[in-house]
């Protein structure tokens, strides 16, 4: 295995990010909204020419294997610079070892240094595979709950 963990332009790797966000959703999305897969890579594309979004890459030599995407802005609360995970997915048969820490630690000490002072992350109820443990172990701590209500839900 040769790992490498970087920064790459979403539009520029397209054709295989599709695969691994297929899996991804496959596994945290479909068992509770049931919707297709359908992303707007045009909004992450956008989104990362005004620098409000960035994503991390893991690769297994040249194969993707693994990314985490961060949504970045300016806190409306706190008036500091913020990054909020939209996806963190590793594909299962890299999920041994402290691989998927290390990667999240990754991605944290180049925001630090970027000097995001806000980083937030998320734990699907619905994944197989809950990152609860993984969020603690690099030092996140709890602090909501997310509801998720679909237009047809609606009394």
């Amino acid at each position: 295995m040769k790992l490498t963990m970087q920064v790459e332009l979403i539009a520029k790797i397209l054709p295989e990010i599709k695969e691994l966000h297929r899996a991804h959703f496959s596994e945290t999305e479909t068992p509770y909204k049931g919707d297709t897969f359908n992303p707007d890579y045009a909004q992450f594309s956008a989104l990362e020419d005004r620098s409000q979004f960035v994503l991390f890459t893991l690769r297994d030599a040249e194969r993707l294997v693994g990314n985490l995407g961060f949504i970045l802005h300016t806190s409306r609360h706190t008036s500091r610079p913020a990054a909020y995970e939209d996806f963190y997915f590793v594909l299962p048969e890299y999920r041994r070892g402290f691989l998927a820490v290390r990667f999240l630690r990754y991605a944290i000490s180049v925001l630090k240094e970027a000097g995001y002072s806000e980083i937030g992350m998320s734990s699907k109820l619905t994944a197989s595979k809950d990152i609860e443990p993984i969020l603690k172990r690099v030092g996140f701590k709890p602090v909501a709950k997310f509801y998720h209500l679909e237009a047809a839900d609606v009394l």
